[in-house]
């Protein structure tokens, strides 16, 4: 018995809207005219996009702006230092990941990607466009903890308070101190770019904070 499939005019599937039938295939029957969302008109047969999985969804362009494989997280809106992220791009970077059109505080435009950004913020370099003359300072210095003490700052001091215990056979009161001076300026540098309008997960706060406590310039020899 065969099964006759329902008209898909109109429908869309993935990024390609069906327009008509235009013809047959004679191994693989009945040709559709499709538009992709960017204006592209292809011609397919209804096996390769209409599929709950592995369909065709765009006239190729998806693959080109790196839509298609592992799901990109949409950062756009979102602030990363002195940049804003707007839109999706059709480029890659280096690493052959998708960059972002972002608006610096300047008013410069740039492409980057989130994987480049992450890099910047691990080694303190400024989030900018790049434009040495409007941003001449290249490395990341934050103002000194203010008195009084922000209440944020606080909650986040006594949220990772206990990481800068020792345990009971490698007690020194000179380690511990400086573990919880780490874990106050962490605290401090958080709270400040949350202030400016970045958005910091949680899960990169907590690794942000553990990154400060892991290096002690005090080193001690338990036996």
């Amino acid at each position: 018995m065969v099964v006759v499939k329902s008209d898909c005019t109109g429908k869309k599937f993935g990024m390609l809207t069906v327009l008509e039938k235009n013809g047959s295939h004679p191994h693989r029957g009945q040709v559709w005219k499709l538009q992709c969302d960017c204006g592209k008109i292809i011609e397919l047969p209804r096996s390769d996009f209409d599929k709950k999985s592995k369909g065709q969804i765009s006239c190729g362009c998806a693959r080109k702006r790196g839509l298609t494989g592992r799901k990109i997280k949409d950062i756009s809106g979102q602030r990363f230092g002195s940049l804003k992220a707007i839109a999706l791009t059709s480029k890659k970077d280096n690493y052959d990941k998708p960059t972002w059109k972002m608006q610096c505080s300047c008013g410069n435009f740039c492409e980057k990607s989130l994987s480049e950004i992450r890099r910047r913020e691990y080694y303190g370099v400024r989030i900018n466009c790049g434009d040495r003359f409007k941003h001449p300072e290249i490395w990341l210095e934050y103002p000194p903890i203010p008195k009084p003490y922000p209440k944020e700052s606080g909650n986040l001091l006594a949220k990772y308070l206990h990481l800068t215990e020792l345990e009971y056979n490698q007690i020194d009161s000179a380690v511990e101190d400086e573990k919880r001076d780490r874990l106050l300026r962490a605290a401090w540098i958080i709270t400040y770019r949350r202030q400016q309008g970045e958005e910091i997960s949680e899960l990169y706060e907590s690794r942000f904070i553990r990154k400060h406590l892991r290096y002690c310039s005090i080193i001690t020899l338990c036996r």
